[in-house]
Order: structure tokens, then sequence, then C-alpha cells
């Protein structure tokens, strides 16, 4: 069926019938319409910020479904959920980001900096799916790390991740997940330790931390600003940690910046 013949056919319908549309003809449309139909009709579902959000929703997910089976390029679907998306309700951006997991290897850094982005949301569910998605990345990416010295440092900040992502589920907590790090380290730690309660709270995971903290002499009495001055201005050719670990200084002085 032809995606001007989807549109007109969907619109004619009660919402109530819209929202059953897609769980009576949802495996019928991902077997028998054509791949560009099908995406163009998806896409001006969801896209159409005057339509039911829980409508868009179950457009949302039948376009990944499409994506799953291949029924929907990739290319499709990085322009729907990078190029054209808008911010959106919470539901759907938590949709959005699932589906983002997805095409992560056909453009990783602008996954990563949308997932990055909203690892800082004040929406604690947000917050947490980017977290697991994000510790997902990490683990999958530990694996093509070079040595064990590497491997081991990037699958402690997945497992960083996923503990930010239970802490954002489990306490129901409002503040971003860089905020709520530290109580794993004043709990980890004491709190005499506050150099690495600083470098995180700057948004250096506790792996990183640790190790930079190992590896040269830090004033455990640095304030934050101190913290981040080390950092910005740290040659880190000199400093005997994990290639990761520098990799993810390098990508907060440019957030920084």
């Amino acid at each position: 069926m032809a995606r001007s013949n989807l549109i007109l056919e969907f619109n004619k319908r009660s919402l109530q019938e819209k929202i059953e549309f897609f769980e009576q003809h949802g495996e019928a449309l991902l077997s028998h319409t054509d791949g560009l139909a099908l995406y163009q009709f998806l896409k001006t579902v969801v896209s159409d910020p005057d339509a039911n959000s829980f409508v868009r929703k179950k457009g949302l997910e039948l376009f990944v479904n499409a994506l799953l089976i291949k029924k929907i390029k990739v290319r499709q679907a990085l322009t729907l959920l990078i190029d054209d998306w808008q911010e959106d309700e919470l539901f759907l951006e938590l949709e959005r980001i699932k589906a983002l997991y997805l095409v992560y290897d056909q453009d990783p850094n602008a996954v990563t900096a949308i997932l990055q982005f909203a690892q800082s949301s004040e929406e604690a569910d947000l917050a947490a799916e980017a977290c697991y998605r994000l510790g997902l990345i990490g683990f999958q990416n530990a694996l093509t790390q070079p040595g064990p010295e590497n491997v081991l440092a990037a699958l402690y900040i997945s497992k960083d991740l996923f503990g930010q992502a239970a802490v954002l589920i489990e306490k129901g907590q409002t503040e971003p997940a860089e905020k709520l790090l530290p109580i794993h380290l004043f709990l980890e730690f004491g709190a005499s330790d506050k150099v690495l309660v600083n470098l995180m709270s700057l948004g250096l995971s506790r792996t990183s931390a640790i190790l930079l903290k190992r590896a040269v002499s830090l004033n455990s009495e640095w304030t934050v600003d101190e913290c981040r001055r080390y950092l910005d201005a740290v040659n880190l050719k000199r400093v005997a940690i994990p290639a990761i670990c520098k990799a993810e200084i390098l990508r907060l002085r440019g957030r920084a910046g």
C-alpha cells in the first residue's frame, strides 16, 4: 500500500481506532507494505506534534520493529531519530533512546552525544535508560580494546554506568546521574576521599578517577575547581593510565569547551 493511501486511511480513524490500528495491523504492515512507504507512513505518524502521544509511541514501536527486521533502512532510522527529531514527551524520548542503541554502530559519535546529554536529564527514567544504554555500548566496546588493562578499565566504566542506572531506578532520584555517582564513593571510600568525589562530580567515571589518583599525586583536599583545572592542564602522555581513561578526560575537556 502506498504511503499516501496509508496516511489517508489512518487519518480517517477515530483516536481509539488509531490506538488499536498498530495492534491489529502491525504484522500485516511489516509483511506486506513496501519499505519506503512504511517508513514514510511511520515517520509521518511519529513526527506529528499534534497527534496523540500514545499513538505516536505505538508508531515508534512499530518503526523499531521494522528496523530490526530490516524493513526500514538504518539511514532512514538515523534521519528520524537524529536529523529530524524534536525534543518530545518523556515516554517518546525513552523509546527514542532505546532505538538509538540499535543504530549506534552507524553513527557512534552522534548516538553517544545524545545518550550523554540524556544521562544528565532531570527526568530519572530518561537518565537511567541513557546510563543503561551507555553501559551496554561500553561493555561491547570493551571487547575490542587493545590489551587486558584497557579491557578491564572499559568493563569497570561499563559497570559504573549500570550502577548509575540502578540507583536512578531504585531510589527514584531526580538528580542527574553524574550528581548521584558520588554517593557510591562516599559509601565505598568514605567522606575523607574528597578528591575522588570531586573528580566524579565533574563527570569522570569512578574507574578513571581511581586509576588517575593511583597514577599521580593528587591532593585529597582539592576542590572541584582545582580538580577541573588539573584535568584541563595535565599532560596525558605522561600519565600511566589506560587509553580509554585518557579518552574520557579528553571528552570532558571537549565538553567544557
